[in-house]
């Protein structure tokens, strides 16, 4: 019941968004990582601060820049990744916080410094899009990596035929009739199958 309970809740998607966007707080700023901003004049500190802590989770100036916020995107896809093994759900978790937070960044960009927003628009725009490629090819490639290494061979397959096949066949405690089911009598000498509850009832009754 407890680990039914458990497994549940890692597989949910509200906590796995706040596993990733934890972790990925964590490390973007135990990093201190910073991506400039050049504000329009006249917009508060609170705004700034906003769009700045936006911003340092998607964005990136250079080449380095793209390598530590690829790493770092890529590090917290793979949570639902280990948790779905499988490459629509994972993707889908993991385009969900990525579009949750371009979208808060885009929009109060757009709205407290409109200067700077449309004359990095196309650059922003393209980061978006490098960022984004990324993460989905991560997702599923991996994904589909992970499902086929724990994928059960033929052998597997045909192993688990095998032991269902065995667990099907009878044979009558009286003559020794073989039979490919669950008979209730031998239909050669009429003796009674005993049920499985009746056979642990009867080794019991003999153990004492």
């Amino acid at each position: 019941m407890v680990k039914k309970l458990f497994k549940k809740l890692v597989g949910s998607k509200i906590i796995i968004f706040i596993i990733q966007f934890s972790l990925l707080s964590l490390l973007i700023f135990g990093f201190r990582y910073d991506f400039q901003i050049e504000f329009d004049s006249g917009i508060t500190t609170e705004r700034q601060q906003i769009i700045q802590f936006l911003a340092n989770y998607l964005h990136f100036i250079d080449i380095f820049g793209l390598l530590f916020i690829g790493g770092v995107w890529i590090g917290i896809s793979l949570i639902p990744i280990v948790i779905y093994q499988e490459p629509r759900s994972a993707a889908t978790a993991n385009l969900k916080i990525f579009f949750f937070l371009n979208f808060f960044f885009y929009v109060f960009s757009s709205r407290y410094t409109p200067i700077y927003f449309n004359a990095q628009l196309w650059d922003l725009l393209t980061k978006t899009l490098i960022l984004g490629i990324i993460i989905i090819g991560i997702s599923i490639s991996l994904s589909y990596g992970i499902g086929k290494l724990t994928e059960p061979t033929e052998e597997t397959h045909l192993e688990n035929l095998r032991e269902i096949a065995k667990s099907t066949i009878s044979k009558c405690p009286n003559c020794g009739e073989k039979y490919y089911s669950k008979p209730k009598y031998c239909y050669k000498c009429m003796t009674k199958f005993e049920e499985p509850s009746e056979i642990l009832e009867n080794s019991m009754r003999n153990s004492f």
